[in-house]
């Protein structure tokens, strides 16, 4: 499931119920901060192993006739990615979860 909204934290619970056991969640925002509190509504739902958060750079590239190059005018930071598993009911009753 891919979530690109303003505010993932409102849908947590929906996303918990609609993943399967092992289901994978990954959500693009473009603040650090977004990403924070998702990542605490998360844990604080159960159910969902936090397993990476990235930051996305985008930089083109150019293509010449004999030659390929990165363009020198590049976007610093475009936005954070983060994966989370869903995990099944025993692994949450065991505490295995974010």
């Amino acid at each position: 499931m891919v979530l690109d909204l303003p505010e993932p934290w409102r849908v947590v619970k929906h996303a918990k119920a609609s993943l399967r056991n092992g289901g994978i969640l990954v959500a693009y925002n473009p603040s650090i901060l977004q990403i924070f509190k998702l990542s605490k509504r998360l844990e604080k739902s159960g159910g969902f192993l936090l397993t990476e958060i990235h930051e996305v750079a985008l930089r083109g590239w150019e293509a010449g006739k004999r030659s390929i190059r990165p363009k020198h005018r590049m976007v610093a930071h475009t936005g954070f990615l983060l994966t989370a598993r869903r995990l099944s009911d025993a692994e949450t009753e065991t505490g295995e979860n974010v």
